[in-house]
């Protein structure tokens, strides 16, 4: 089983199709950023590395999964499938990646759920049974992904400031067809944007992740505004461990490990060594540490830190370090404070100018919705008791 630190190759792909014919597709980008994990090919929208893991798997075997998690479309055999060839509506989608938020069990949406007499009394109730679509490992492990996706690849315009949100972006040939499907613990929503007669938005270049990220933003704020729904985040499969991790070596992070980030693991593939520690290197001081927390990262700069009360012990023994590194710790802080200050500024700035041109990777075009034609579908994930009879 393949997980998100599996090594793969960015690079040329032929698929002969039919005879003397070759397909060859390309990323957005066109260009090729060779060797990466699963976890950067995704959460960057990389197209030649999600179709090699078709190939791999064999295509008949992710149309067997679609089909698991409520896609009810007739779906080629085809490896393009792989990038999104398939003319799919917004419920389908949404339906689908509403699965992954349960941790692989699809739940058919309904539009009903009870019909009462006015005396209160039940004529009709739809409870749709749940199924095991996937893994709850693998499952686990695409939330995880996609989570990135939202929180620093293509699908940035997306984020939530207070919940938890994972999502995929979608453009397809000629911008004919944007897409971003989101979702939380307990909402799944999908977007397209497109045109009736199937050509490129205004004949421009755009993306998914410029386009409707924002309108999903939108909307997903709109649906909590008045609803008391406490945020939540993503539980992970049962019995998956969540450690520090250096992020160059894959190894357990150290207290001298720059910018360690948390990865879940399957009970018996997790590190069980530590990270080499460098020749000379010393201990992050805690000024450092504020600096590489959760705060700061969301201003663009260091990955999320675990920071832990020092000891009185861990005082003493590290005395004449902090004395020795006061006048660094001290330009440090100033140079931080300085970037933290630029940053606001320019988010201020941001958030004003509602023309600022972005696109999935670096620009993108900002469209009058109303020439467009915008579909929206919202599904509330349902939080169903018979889900814990469902064993793998």
């Amino acid at each position: 089983m393949a997980t998100p630190d599996t090594i793969i190759k960015d690079s040329r792909v032929k698929i002969p199709d039919g005879v003397d014919m070759v397909w060859e597709p390309k990323n957005f980008d066109k260009k090729f950023w060779g060797k990466m994990t699963v976890r950067k090919a995704l959460t960057y929208s990389r197209n030649l590395p999600a179709v090699k893991v078709a190939k791999k798997v064999g295509i008949e075997e992710v149309i067997k999964t679609a089909k698991a998690c409520g896609i009810e479309t007739e779906l080629e055999p085809h490896l393009s499938l792989a990038l999104g060839s398939a003319a799919l509506s917004p419920l389908e989608v949404a339906s689908a990646y509403s699965t992954f938020a349960r941790q692989g069990v699809y739940i058919k949406p309904i539009l009903i759920r009870k019909i009462e007499d006015p005396k209160g009394r039940i004529i009709e109730k739809n409870d749709p049974i749940p199924q095991r679509a996937a893994s709850s490992i693998a499952a686990s492990y695409l939330v995880s992904i996609l989570q990135d996706v939202v929180q620093k690849g293509t699908g940035t315009l997306a984020r939530l400031e207070d919940r938890a949100v994972a999502g995929k972006t979608g453009t397809s040939d000629e911008s004919r067809d944007v897409w971003f499907i989101g979702f939380t613990p307990d909402l799944s929503c999908a977007i397209w944007g497109g045109n009736d007669h199937n050509q490129s938005i205004y004949g421009q270049h755009v993306t998914g992740g410029a386009i409707v990220a924002r309108i999903w933003k939108i909307v997903a704020e709109e649906y909590y505004a008045d609803k008391d729904i406490p945020p939540a985040e993503f539980s992970g499969a049962p019995g998956m461990k969540e450690l520090l991790v250096d992020p160059l070596t894959g190894l357990l992070a150290t207290e001298y490990t720059p910018n360690p980030i948390k990865k879940r693991f399957v009970p018996g593939s997790e590190p069980t060594e530590y990270a080499p520690v460098p020749p000379g290197a010393k201990k992050i001081n805690p000024i450092k540490k504020l600096f590489y927390g959760p705060f700061f990262s969301k201003l663009g700069g260091g990955d999320t830190f675990e920071i832990k009360e020092e000891t009185d012990e861990d005082k003493v023994a590290h005395e004449d370090e902090f004395e020795e590194d006061e006048e660094t710790s001290s330009t440090f802080l100033r140079s931080k404070i300085k970037i933290f200050k630029k940053n606001l500024t320019k988010q201020k700035i941001d958030s004003r100018d509602d023309n600022n041109e972005e696109t999935e990777d670096e620009n993108a075009v900002n469209l009058d919705r109303s020439e467009t034609n915008d579909e929206v579908v919202i599904e509330e994930i349902q939080d169903n008791q018979e889900e814990t009879i469902l064993r793998e």
